[in-house]
């Protein structure tokens, strides 16, 4: 007899009635909130006169540690936003940011970005002081220290923007959720405990966002036919973020422009992940979410159905696929020749990642919807189908630069020379329907 485990958890934390507490947890010490910081000399340190930085010279003013690595695509796109704020309060506030990476490392890391800009606030390489009074897994990691040195706020980089610092200077501290000072290993390793992960034939379990996990990412994708794998799993993710990984079915159709989707009753912050990060905060906390599910063996859509049963029962959630005629963009093989010309000339050629846009050894299902994502980022809502039949593989390349300012004549006109096209025409697609209940 199959073993079936099909969990909604919806708690903060995982705990055992009428007994403390046990589980892998392990406490990484260091300062606590209300702990009092003894200013540090610091050496190695960016956009500091020799390299030296006494936080000193700081008291009186709001100390604001931003911890981030290289390797945090996050942490480096919030600099613009980190250095602006340093700007707006730099007579009240301070903000340092602090990485483990050497000096060396660090200042090749800024020479290698695009845009060849770093932050003016001071940048603390190297670091063995400020880690180890504040030990942490995850980055953007912010602890905010008051004029006194004491510790006020340990926090996630988001809660770092205007409306908090000013609510913090005019003396209403502002509501902030702390970053757990505590790693489970076990929960990062897989949502499931230990023993029902190694035993489950099939599982689906739903939380909220458990403060401090952060399993590892999978998703199973339609490619050729056939499905990819037997797991998808996702960290801190909205509501209608999960329907639509769910209703997609790894990319098998194609919800991804706003033409191909209705919803009702979904646009609050219950459903859908804030873009201001003043109500970041209040989302993460009550409406984010971690998702893992696994159907053994090769399950095909089995697991997207799983998975939509689950989801459409925990959000209250009515959910219909209808087939109804709209004006799409449809992607067209226009001149064969010279498209197999190009096939043969591009062949080995590698061309600058930083000026082009690469469609490399794709199916023409993934280039249209590659190029439907292409469209989804430049805000257009249109609809991209395939309507190319051919079984190899194509390789196409798009000039960055030729698509500023952006428009669907510009993407054409690259594409044309590879004999491809994208053409208006109205055709009979699926559209995903989600209504919450009651409405």
């Amino acid at each position: 007899m199959n073993k079936l485990i099909h969990l909604t958890i919806l708690l903060w934390g995982l705990s055992v009635p009428g007994r403390a507490q046990e589980s892998t947890l392990l406490d990484l010490g260091g300062l606590n909130i209300g702990d009092t910081l003894a200013y540090p000399v610091l050496v190695d340190v960016l956009n500091a006169p020799d390299g030296l930085l006494d936080m000193e010279s700081f008291k009186g003013k709001l100390i604001i540690l931003d911890f981030w690595h290289t390797g945090c695509s996050g942490c480096v796109a919030a600099f613009p936003k980190m250095d602006s704020l340093q700007q707006r309060f730099e007579n009240n506030v301070q903000i340092i940011a602090v990485n483990t990476e050497s000096l060396d490392s660090t200042e090749r890391f800024f020479s290698k970005l695009k845009a060849k800009w770093r932050p003016r606030f001071p940048l603390v390489t190297n670091d063995r002081v400020l880690n180890r009074l504040f030990p942490h897994k995850l980055v953007p990691h912010h602890v905010w220290v008051d004029e006194n040195g004491v510790v006020r706020y340990i926090t996630g980089g988001v809660n770092t923007n205007e409306k908090s610092i000013r609510e913090f200077l005019a003396g209403r501290g502002p509501i902030m959720s702390e970053r757990p000072r505590l790693v489970d290993t076990a929960l990062r390793r897989g949502m499931l405990l230990n023993t029902a992960e190694q035993h489950a034939l099939s599982y689906s379990v739903l939380t909220r966002t458990i403060p401090g996990s952060n399993t590892r990412q999978r998703m199973v994708w339609f490619r050729e036919g056939v499905y990819t794998g037997n797991r998808i799993s996702r960290n801190s993710i909205s509501a209608l973020e999960l329907l639509l990984i769910a209703f997609s079915e790894g990319g098998r159709f194609n919800f991804e422009a706003a033409d191909s989707r209705r919803f009702a009753g979904l646009g609050d912050i219950r459903y859908t992940r804030p873009l201001v990060d003043t109500i970041y905060d209040d989302w993460y906390r009550n409406y984010s979410y971690n998702y893992d599910v696994m159907m053994e063996g090769n399950p095909s859509d089995r697991l997207f159905k799983y998975m939509q049963d689950h989801l459409i029962r925990s959000f209250n959630i009515n959910s219909d696929v209808r087939m109804e005629y709209r004006m799409v963009y449809e992607f067209r093989l226009e001149d064969e020749r010279m498209f197999k010309a190009r096939q043969i000339q591009e062949q080995g050629y590698r061309p600058s990642p930083d000026s082009l846009l690469y469609f490399r050894n794709r199916t023409p299902e993934d280039a249209a919807y590659l190029l439907q994502k292409l469209l989804v980022s430049k805000g257009l809502p249109d609809i991209v189908t395939n309507g190319i039949e051919i079984p190899d593989k194509m390789t196409f390349f798009i000039d960055r630069n030729a698509l500023a300012p952006f428009s669907i004549a510009a993407l054409n006109r690259e594409l044309h020379g590879y004999g491809l096209t994208l053409k208006r025409v109205r055709r009979k697609v699926p559209i995903l329907l989600l209504e919450a209940e009651g409405l």
